[in-house]
């Protein structure tokens, strides 16, 4: 297998376990355990935030890993850690016990979805990073419709065996992984580069980076609403349904998948959108996108439509992180990408952490009201986004 090849498929399977299993499919997994007694309903925004805590230590240590060996190293713990949870976490019901490995698996989450992307890019061209950062993003999505599915055919009323499926999937997917992670440690250790070369700590920022900083902190601030929408939907999706059509629990997991489906679409195609098309014109369209279906799923009587706007929300988001990923990488220098995007994560994962957490209250009452919430937060996420915009523009205009 070349090394391209492996290097996407490798960065999707990361994704694939750090965020669209540990994340994303965890609000199935937690709405299961909430219907047969496990917990109350407001508990699955607490876990989820506990799961976000745990990624936030993740990304504050992944800023300060200063040799790419090293961050083999953490990597390979997150990885191992990452998939043994699905199969310990279900063994007990005790709050306490599924807190601690929310925990953990956050912070395993993290040394995948941050530090995998890096190796992903290394060695290869340019003009194929857009390509291999989308591909990258995707997993996300892929393994998110694919837990849902197969959780809705196989393990639908069984919290035990819902986790284990879901586990099973990550082992799979943490076969590309070992693999790219080994092939990267021989390219470091074979390199005849210093290993200055492979640290940022003793590197100081090229002049255009300290000129991109207004531009940067309004697209932080917009990931900061774009982490506190996402909560919203992706926690609490899978009960609106329930609650709000009175479908059982099978279909809301299939439907859920929706979301997958769209994260894995919008995270493609952004590998496919032509040059002519700017990343900062991508992200606004792409806002503007996951702001018709939240509203959508707010605001529709129809299960169709609100079917649909899951899937409008999961192309929003599939789309957004894998531009973000992209423009981050165009705006700093090729040696302190991996400590930027370290940072962008840490930033949106707070966002979705306040957002699970501070909207879990809700849920036990009032599952529509977060839709609205999550509007509201969105709104602010696509304005953050276009004052970014402009003054990206403006800065290439000055050139």
């Amino acid at each position: 297998m070349n090394r391209k090849l492996l290097a996407a498929i490798a960065g999707s399977s990361a994704m694939g376990i750090g965020i669209g299993l540990h994340r994303s499919q965890f609000a199935v997994l937690g709405e299961l355990m909430a219907a047969n007694g496990w917990f109350a309903n407001s508990t699955i925004g607490i876990l989820s935030g506990i799961s976000l805590a745990g990624y936030i230590i993740g990304c504050l240590q992944q800023s300060k890993i200063k040799s790419e060996k090293t961050n083999i190293i953490c990597i390979r713990y997150g990885l191992v850690i990452a998939v043994i949870t699905f199969f310990i976490e279900p063994l007990s019901s005790v709050i306490e016990w599924q807190a601690f490995w929310r925990l953990t698996a956050g912070w395993a989450s993290a040394q995948l979805v941050v530090g995998i992307p890096g190796f992903v890019t290394r060695q290869q061209p340019a003009h194929d990073h857009r390509f291999l950062v989308a591909w990258t993003i995707s997993g996300s999505g892929i393994a998110a419709f694919i837990a849902s599915l197969l959780v809705s055919l196989f393990a639908s009323a069984s919290v035990v065996g819902a986790w284990f499926v879901t586990g099973a999937l990550s082992l799979l997917l943490a076969w590309p992984i070992n693999d790219l992670l080994s092939l990267s440690k021989q390219e470091i250790y074979g390199s005849k580069e210093s290993e200055q070369y492979h640290t940022y700590e003793e590197k100081k920022p090229h002049p255009s980076i300290a000129y991109l900083s207004q531009p940067l902190a309004f697209l932080a601030v917009s990931a900061f609403f774009f982490g506190a929408a996402q909560a919203a939907v992706i926690v609490y999706y899978p009960l609106l349904l329930i609650s709000k059509f009175e479908i059982g629990q099978s279909l809301a997991q299939a439907l859920f998948s929706s979301l997958g489906l769209g994260y894995m679409l919008g995270a493609i195609g952004v590998g496919f959108l032509p040059n002519r098309y700017t990343t900062d014109t991508a992200m606004t369209f792409s806002a503007f996108i996951g702001l018709i279906g939240v509203f959508m799923c707010a605001a529709s009587p129809l299960i169709e439509i609100v079917g649909l706007g899951g899937f409008l929300f999961g192309l929003w988001n599939g789309s957004m992180i894998s531009l973000l990923l992209d423009r981050i990488n165009q705006s700093t220098e090729s040696h302190l990408a991996r400590v930027t995007w370290s940072r962008f994560s840490l930033i949106l994962s707070i966002g979705f952490t306040i957002g699970a957490t501070c909207l879990s209250p809700i849920a036990n009452n009032n599952v529509a009201l977060i839709m609205w919430i999550s509007l509201f937060l969105l709104a602010i996420h696509l304005t953050s986004q276009s004052i970014s915009k402009h003054l990206f523009s403006r800065k290439t205009d000055l050139k």
